[in-house]
């Protein structure tokens, strides 16, 4: 059936209305039953597998930060603390959350996104600025040439790394990642992380392969083998597909 993925994917962004309830009803669901909403999701984010891993302590500060005592009570040798914001945010739970959840509400999803002329210019200028770089660097220059020409609406104009869970509870592989290679640039790459779901970014064993990922555009200013350096720190990685 070829409408079944699209279906599927509607099922599964079904909990989006509940962001769109009136705002105290939104706060509510995150912060009421002692977080149960948050723990729950948290948990789930485990899975079986891994469940012996999940640790409460530790996803509700990712999820909501410090708490107000640490805010008060954290500092180093140099003065440094948290800034009041942080502060503001931990006395409020119910209110961050509120505002975690607005990515639902402002049309993020479906409205067209334009950049600045300054955001514009400085992508033009991504290259230019490293023609002196490694010849990863300037064999991608058609990439920020072709800035203005546009093969596909939405496309990038940036080399980009994607690192897909493939045990992602919400988001379905064949509406959400199949024919993303026809969008990338040039020395683009899609690696897949078998053991990873929805929450990639702070999963424990995508950790290593996002820092992995990062170290390298630090270092590098572009990866030129993503998939090869995933591998070094992700059993079972694989490449999905690239632009080269």
């Amino acid at each position: 059936m070829t409408l079944k993925p699209l279906l599927r994917q509607l099922l599964l962004f079904g909990y989006i209305f509940a962001f769109h309830l009136p705002r105290f009803m939104v706060e509510y669901l995150g912060v009421g039953g002692n977080y149960s909403f948050a723990r729950g999701a948290q948990r789930i984010s485990f899975g079986k597998d891994r469940a012996r891993e999940y640790d409460v302590q530790e996803c509700m500060a990712a999820t909501f930060g410090p708490g107000p005592e640490q805010c008060e009570k954290t500092s180093t040798k140099a003065g440094e603390s948290y800034s009041s914001s942080v502060l503001k945010r931990a006395q409020s739970p119910k209110e961050h959350f509120w505002h975690m959840t607005s990515y639902y509400r402002d049309k993020v999803a479906y409205e067209t996104w334009t950049k600045s002329l300054e955001n514009i210019a400085d992508l033009y200028n991504i290259e230019s600025l490293s023609e002196s770089g490694s010849p990863a660097r300037r064999r991608s220059s058609a990439a920020s040439r072709a800035l203005f020409r546009e093969q596909y609406k939405g496309a990038l104009h940036a080399p980009a790394t994607v690192l897909w869970g493939q045990k992602d509870q919400a988001c379905g592989q064949a509406m959400c990642l199949d024919g993303i290679c026809d969008y990338l640039a040039k020395d683009s790459e899609v690696v897949l992380l078998p053991k990873s779901g929805h929450w990639t970014a702070v999963e424990h064993e995508s950790r290593g392969a996002i820092a992995q990922i990062v170290a390298m555009y630090v270092a590098k200013g572009m990866v030129s083998d993503a998939t090869a350096a995933v591998q070094e720190v992700y059993e079972g990685a694989k490449l999905y597909g690239a632009r080269k």
